[in-house]
């Protein structure tokens, strides 16, 4: 049986950021490689066809992780996901974030891939933008005229695209400061363990005795970019804790509003959704300490 080939490309390894934008500017058809976990197959089944690969992985200013003076955390773009996974503070500063690194693949892509590469790639059904969208992360991106920032809600306009203008990289997630008195947790479903989700959600929420005093939801897997399902949160305050599940099926996006693909109709999809929302928020209320919240 043969194999896939890549296309030919040039290759420019970038030492500074500045070297990385020059090297974009000159290319209209460049892209950036970071750590190659999501690149490298397309490009072995022609589904991409750079011209010039810009090589990221010698910027060290693009890398390092840091605890901001609010309590935040500033994540460089080419930290790896092990990386991150080994950083001592971070179960202390965001326990939501540390949980969800292990269902990122497998330990080896954890081990080369970058948490800006899977930001700038958006795959739909990836952790990192779910976690960016669910936190209000916001996005570092630097191109020719400088820096700025970019809410990750907008970030992300669907899938497999988002904001980042040609000729951009991104230079850092920015994450605020984590509430330790919310319950929290991450639910997905996957074929196997590694697999990207065919739906995932966050679930972010306070109880006040036997009520729900707050929520925020935010979904994957409905065919485009996570998206924050405002209906439900509004339906969740206020509410019991045994009616959580009729909450949640009231104020549902309806089937239309999923899309199907090779990996599951819209109808699964919607089913899904329903699914991992339920258990994503009775997990997080049982995950919430009343201890917590003084």
């Amino acid at each position: 049986m043969s194999s896939m080939k890549a296309p030919a490309f040039g290759c420019v390894v970038a030492r500074t950021v500045n070297e990385a934008l020059e090297a974009l500017s000159q290319d209209e058809d460049a892209t950036v490689i970071a750590g190659g976990q999501s690149l490298v197959p397309l490009l072995a089944l022609r589904l991409a066809y750079p011209t010039t690969l810009v090589d990221l992985n010698h910027v060290e200013e693009l890398r390092g992780l840091s605890r901001m003076p609010d309590g935040g955390i500033r994540i460089g773009a080419m930290t790896r996901q092990s990386e991150l996974a080994a950083w001592l503070p971070l179960s202390e500063l965001n326990p939501l974030v540390a949980a969800a690194i292990p269902y990122i693949a497998h330990e080896s892509i954890r081990n080369r891939g970058t948490v800006g590469g899977s930001i700038a790639h958006a795959d739909p059904a990836a952790e990192w933008p779910l976690l960016a969208v669910a936190l209000d992360a916001t996005i570092e991106v630097v191109g020719p005229e400088g820096a700025h920032d970019v809410s990750a809600r907008a970030f992300f306009v669907g899938p497999f695209t988002t904001a980042l203008p040609a000729g951009h990289v991104v230079r850092a997630v920015r994450l605020p400061p984590f509430d330790p008195s919310i319950g929290w947790d991450l639910y997905e479903v996957t074929r196997r363990h590694g697999d990207f989700a065919l739906a995932g959600a966050i679930a972010l929420v306070s109880v006040d005795g036997d009520v729900i005093a707050g929520a925020r939801i935010t979904l994957m897997g409905a065919g485009g970019p996570p998206i924050v399902l405002t209906d439900v949160g509004s339906a969740l305050e206020g509410c019991d804790l045994a009616s959580i599940g009729d909450a949640i099926l009231d104020a549902m996006p309806s089937k239309e509003a999923f899309s199907g693909d090779l990996q599951a109709p819209p109808e699964f999809r919607h089913h899904l959704a329903n699914v991992v929302v339920r258990r994503a928020v009775t997990r997080a209320v049982a995950r919430w300490q009343p201890g917590d919240a003084a």
